[in-house]
């Protein structure tokens, strides 16, 4: 069996579809926020984001042809930096 998930920062910075060649992408994945809410009386005032503590992407799908790459093969996605433009 393969991976669940890979780290955001696992992800190759640009992404292809290997069976279109579209850059239209769609991520799929997860993120543990860390946040403060103040409260007065037992009611919210306010809530404010104060820190990712991590980001795992489940997998990539192609917004044209809807290809599907799994963390194992999302390696098959990147576009190479030498075609980079």
């Amino acid at each position: 069996m393969g991976k669940e998930y890979i780290v955001m920062s696992e992800l190759p910075r640009r992404l292809r579809c290997p069976y279109c060649g579209s850059t239209h992408i769609a991520i799929h994945g997860a993120r543990k926020v860390e946040f403060v809410i103040e409260e007065k009386d037992g009611e919210k005032i306010n809530e404010s984001q104060t820190g990712i503590e991590w980001e795992v992407v489940y997998g990539v799908a192609c917004l044209e042809c809807g290809g599907y790459g799994d963390p194992d093969e999302i390696h098959r996605w990147e576009i190479p930096s030498s075609t980079e433009k």
